[in-house]
């Protein structure tokens, strides 16, 4: 009884597993068909709609068009920050003195250690000079007379005619006399280097930024002279999301696009600071940038480009045929009719943009019944979109080049209007 228990027990188990697996593979069977059938539906829609269009006779539309291509690409996110200067200096006196002249203004571009910013007035500084090397003198004299007495007190001594104690005397005054002559040298060399910081230069090339003294202003050590900022080269500061930190190293190459010119620049990643804002949980990452014509500025805002993932072939298409419509961006793609006869057709293929690249734009179909549409040397309309009235119109492809219209150069201009009305010369044959 109790083996025949059993069996039943394990009959009931295989059953229920079976079931299981049926009824798994059974709804995955129906999801894919389900799927298939809606993908078949939007074909099927697509279809009605070039049908529609074609019977509706509207005229076709004039376009200019280019290809998409597959391409290689790596995939990019954008990361806004500012531009910040390498280096900044708010320059300083090092003497005191009255301000002679201030040769620079804001807004000059300085030379490192050639330019002068300020000069100190040096009547001061050179009479002090001056007076130092007289105190030197004297105690030249001094140490000379001194000595010379040492001299004399040694053979004295060694005669027995002078005391030791006179001797040891002597010997201390000769050591004070050139340790103060020593003092009074260093004094003229500190009045000779003042006199050359009287002239004081930009510590590196910039520009100056600020004027922070005048003509005739006295200074004191440490008192303020200009700010400058280095040129040449500048940093980007933007802030990375934490997902992507560890996806940049240093010497990285970054593009970054200036907003306010809609210029980019390449440039190397020169740091990633290790701490993270606890708010926005972004990292500070520096990316150096050469500015040669001395474009770019302290505070601009920029957008850089980091690169991130792997290599993958995706979609791109140009620019200009990215139509941007209530439900999302759109390419009108041109449709060679299928017996190779007449006019291609407009066909909209929703897309979601993924990321530009060198002038162009990655995209990803967004409806499965039109993604095939959109493969490696369709036509895609890039002006003209604006004439397509409904999928299925048909297509006059215009891609003559385009004439430049001439410029004004200001030699002609209109006449100006008048108030008065025109006056009209009846002649009348004698």
């Amino acid at each position: 009884m109790g083996h025949s228990t059993n069996k039943v027990f394990w009959i009931s188990i295989l059953a229920a597993g079976g079931g299981l697996v049926l009824g798994a593979l059974f709804t995955s069977t129906v999801f894919t068909y389900v799927i298939r059938a809606q993908a078949m539906k939007e074909i099927e829609k697509v279809k009605e709609q070039i049908r529609a269009g074609a019977s509706q006779g509207a005229p076709p539309a004039s376009v200019r068009v280019d290809y998409a291509a597959y391409e290689s690409v790596q995939n990019r996110f954008d990361v806004v920050g500012r531009l910040q200067e390498l280096q900044m200096s708010e320059i300083a006196s090092e003497v005191e003195g009255k301000v002679l002249r201030v040769p620079v203004e804001e807004g000059d571009r300085v030379v490192g250690g050639e330019t002068v910013v300020a000069e100190i007035d040096g009547t001061w500084a050179e009479l002090a000079l001056k007076q130092a090397q007289a105190d030197v003198a004297a105690r030249k004299a001094t140490l000379v007379k001194s000595e010379g007495d040492l001299k004399l007190l040694e053979q004295l001594a060694r005669a027995n005619s002078a005391k030791p104690k006179e001797v040891t005397d002597m010997r201390a005054q000769v050591e004070s006399e050139r340790a103060n002559l020593e003092a009074a040298v260093a004094v003229v060399e500190k009045a000779r280097e003042q006199i050359d910081r009287l002239k004081i230069t930009a510590p590196f090339d910039g520009v100056v930024v600020n004027q922070m003294t005048e003509e005739g202003q006295w200074v004191s050590p440490g008192g303020s002279i200009a700010e400058i900022i280095s040129d040449g080269q500048i940093d980007a500061i933007v802030n990375v999301p934490e997902r992507f930190i560890n996806m940049i190293s240093i010497d990285d190459k970054v593009a970054v696009v200036i907003d306010a010119i809609g210029q980019k620049f390449e440039g190397d990643v020169v740091s990633i600071t290790p701490m993270g804002s606890n708010s926005s949980r972004t990292f500070p990452v520096k990316v150096r940038l050469n500015d040669v014509n001395g474009r770019l500025l302290p505070g601009m805002s920029v957008t850089a480009r980091l690169p991130i993932g792997t290599q993958s072939d995706e979609v791109i298409v140009p620019r200009d045929a990215l139509l941007f419509t209530a439900k999302g961006p759109v390419v009108w793609v041109a449709v060679p009719p299928e017996d190779g006869q007449g006019m291609p057709i407009a066909m909209s293929v929703p897309v979601r943009e993924l990321f530009g690249q060198n002038g162009k734009v990655v995209v990803e179909p967004t409806n499965p019944a039109t993604a095939d549409l959109l493969a490696d040397g369709t036509q895609v309309v890039v002006m003209g979109a604006e004439q397509i009235l409904f999928p299925g119109q048909s297509l006059a492809i215009d891609n003559a080049p385009i004439a430049e219209q001439p410029k004004d150069n200001g030699s002609s201009l209109p006449e100006p209007a008048t108030s008065e009305p025109a006056k009209t010369e009846a002649k009348i044959d004698s």
